[in-house]
């Protein structure tokens, strides 16, 4: 018998989201829509983006536009990301969460100015890891957050104070852990040497 993983698991409640969101009944058209940028690079799985922020696959670049037409039950969301349609899914724990709640994790990903113009008052290193979705030693939360995504308030409740990020990827079944000094600076990373090296290869 193969046993199962926490990223298997993952794997499947990934599927299992996609499938309720193209079954499910009525959604409400937002009025006025939400619109703005993407606030970071994000992983997509079938044309949806989690909460949970599983990394690892294919990713939405920061800085594309974003504009968000309809939601369902609090915890779902349609909209386009550049040209594409997408969903956006409050997965962390589905249908519970509260209007507010998922709104103010949807306001996060979905910001009202281009990162790009912040991202360009920043070291070419720093500018050359985000892009490229990857952290640096020496980078602070909100470049780590513009490089990854913010973590799933499952792993990581307070992103703003925590001293360490923890992201689930499709490389392990443990969490890789990114830990910040007292400056709010990136330390050092743990986890497996796969989930490490989606991250950075070089911490």
């Amino acid at each position: 018998m193969i046993r199962s993983t926490r990223s298997g698991r993952r794997r499947a409640a990934l599927a299992l989201g996609a499938t309720v969101l193209a079954l499910g009944g009525c959604a409400t058209r937002l009025q006025p829509p939400i619109t703005g940028y993407l606030c970071c690079n994000l992983p997509v799985q079938s044309d949806i983006i989690y909460a949970s922020n599983v990394l690892g696959g294919p990713v939405a670049r920061l800085g594309l536009p974003v504009r968000v037409e309809q939601t369902k039950r609090h915890a779902y969301f349609w909209g386009y990301v550049g040209n594409t349609y997408m969903g956006f899914t409050d997965d962390v724990t589905p249908g519970s969460r509260s209007a507010t709640g998922s709104r103010e994790w949807l306001g996060r990903i979905v910001v009202s100015q281009d990162p790009a113009a912040r991202l360009a008052t920043w070291s070419t290193d720093v500018q050359r890891a985000v892009r490229s979705g990857r952290v640096r030693q020496g980078m602070t939360r909100e470049q780590v957050a513009m490089a990854l995504g913010y973590p799933s308030a499952e792993l990581t409740p307070e992103p703003a104070t925590a001293p360490s990020w923890a992201y689930y990827t499709m490389q392990d079944e443990q969490p890789v852990t990114l830990r910040f000094d007292t400056q709010g600076r990136l330390e050092r990373v743990d986890g497996s040497e796969d989930a490490k090296a989606l991250v950075d290869p070089g911490l």
